[in-house]
């Protein structure tokens, strides 16, 4: 509330929370990934008008994965942290999204990455 009042109750300097909960699904000619993904951090909106906005979110998460190929099948539990960017299109309570993800993938002994482009559609409650 302090800093509400110090930059005002609508400052775009003051992120949200953002709480995602999704499915990814990755294939390649060597490997099938997949399983839910759970993900919670900080959003900040930028408005361009009263329907268009820019967003940015950075978040710590959760994902089950799952793996088959020929050779090999296993499930495991990965700590995520993401990061995106995008254009969201806001109506009432309903919200369109198109934006950039980079995750980070924390294995028991490694670290990966990943990126790519999505879409989606979300509630505001």
């Amino acid at each position: 509330n302090n800093l509400r009042s110090l930059y005002g109750n609508n400052s775009v300097l003051l992120p949200g929370i953002a709480i995602e909960f999704g499915y990814s699904y990755h294939k390649d000619s060597e490997l099938l990934l997949y399983g839910p993904h759970f993900i919670a951090g900080p959003l900040w909106i930028f408005p361009i008008n009263d329907m268009h906005n820019i967003i940015f979110h950075m978040g710590a998460g959760y994902f089950k994965e799952y793996s088959d190929n020929d050779s090999f099948s296993y499930d495991s539990d990965q700590f995520t942290m993401h990061f995106y960017a995008g254009y969201r299109l806001q109506f009432e309570n309903i919200f369109f999204d198109i934006k950039g993800r980079f995750i980070i993938i924390f294995y028991d002994k490694d670290i990966t990455s990943e990126y790519g482009i999505e879409g989606g559609i979300g509630i505001r409650i």
